[in-house]
């Protein structure tokens, strides 16, 4: 298995990171909704290998996350019925894939905005937690179901005590439990989103100072206030252009480009470090695999679109 390898971010470029609350812990699982998405088909009554194994950390992810009292909304775009009876079971909420109601650029996209709704919904919460269905270290530390070592619950104490609207994550390991090739790929598109946000604040007259400091943008994962969940709900993949509408993305972009134009207009978004270390069975498995490199290779191009896109638009209306 071919992993990354330990690297020490400059503390200069955190800018005001927020260290997790540790008061009231326990009450935050009470207080938000998990949501993902879910797409696990079989053939023939059989799942591919690393369908199988992926299916297969998603039920874990449910399980933990019944474990420590969180509830759990999925959208599922196509499982075999045997994994939707499972997550089920496990007292998931688990709808699917409608997205006539959720305009967009690409059925992944509204997809992801269907769960958000769904999850903004449930009653008596105060926000929502994004995830990939795989990351169940996420959820819960291996190896213990106490809700004090849970990363979402540490990055959602931010959200819950007023201090940030939207929390993007920063894994502590700087992805040195993720496949060596995909390391140094999200350690650059992190930077350069951070230049990107900076240079738009530069030309629209405004000071980046903490406002736009380092923050692991491609953990996947983020914690969104109520207040601000409409901001994910409204976007469509798409910026406007000189005399029409383009599509930029819609498949990745959403947990993205509504937090930068947060950061922009004034939003309080905040990075906090969490202990995450990724599913060792999964870096095996994609840390030998060509297809997920072409897949990296994917996000990689979209992400530079995106980019690309979201600065010409800001400052075409900064002129």
């Amino acid at each position: 298995m071919k992993s990354g390898f330990p690297i020490e971010l400059p503390k200069s470029i955190l800018g005001k990171e927020l260290q997790p609350n540790l008061e009231d812990l326990k009450e935050i699982p009470k207080s938000y909704v998990l949501v993902t998405t879910t797409m696990y088909p079989s053939r023939d009554g059989k799942r591919a290998q690393d369908v199988e194994l992926r299916a297969g950390l998603a039920l874990r992810s449910a399980r933990e996350a019944r474990a420590i009292g969180f509830r759990l909304v999925v959208v599922d775009g196509g499982s075999d019925p045997g994994f939707l009876k499972e997550l089920k079971d496990l007292d998931a909420i688990v709808e699917p894939e409608n997205i006539e109601n959720f305009p967009g650029a690409h059925p992944m996209g509204r997809s992801r905005r269907q769960a958000m709704s769904i999850a903004g919904n449930q009653t008596g919460y105060k926000g929502i937690i994004w995830l990939e269905p795989e990351k169940h270290p996420f959820v819960c530390v291996p190896f213990t179901q106490n809700p004090y070592e849970s990363p979402a619950v540490r990055a959602a104490s931010r959200v819950c005590d007023g201090s940030a609207q939207i929390v993007v994550p920063r894994r502590i390991d700087t992805l040195a439990s993720y496949p060596l090739q995909q390391q140094p790929g999200e350690l650059f598109q992190n930077f350069t989103i951070m230049n990107a946000i900076q240079h738009v604040l530069r030309e629209q007259g405004a000071q980046p100072g903490e406002r736009a400091p380092y923050m692991d943008w491609c953990i996947g994962p983020r914690v969104i206030s109520n207040d601000v969940l409409d901001r994910f709900l409204n976007y469509r993949g798409t910026v406007t252009g000189v005399g029409a509408s383009k599509t930029i993305e819609d498949r990745w972009a959403l947990l993205f480009a509504p937090v930068w134009d947060a950061i922009v207009d004034g939003v309080k978004v905040a990075g906090v470090p969490v202990d995450y270390i990724h599913p060792e069975e999964q870096t095996w498995l994609e840390s030998s695999s060509f297809a997920y490199d072409q897949k990296r290779c994917t996000q990689v191009e979209a992400m530079n679109k995106l980019v690309m896109g979201w600065v010409e638009e800001k400052l075409r209306k900064a002129a």
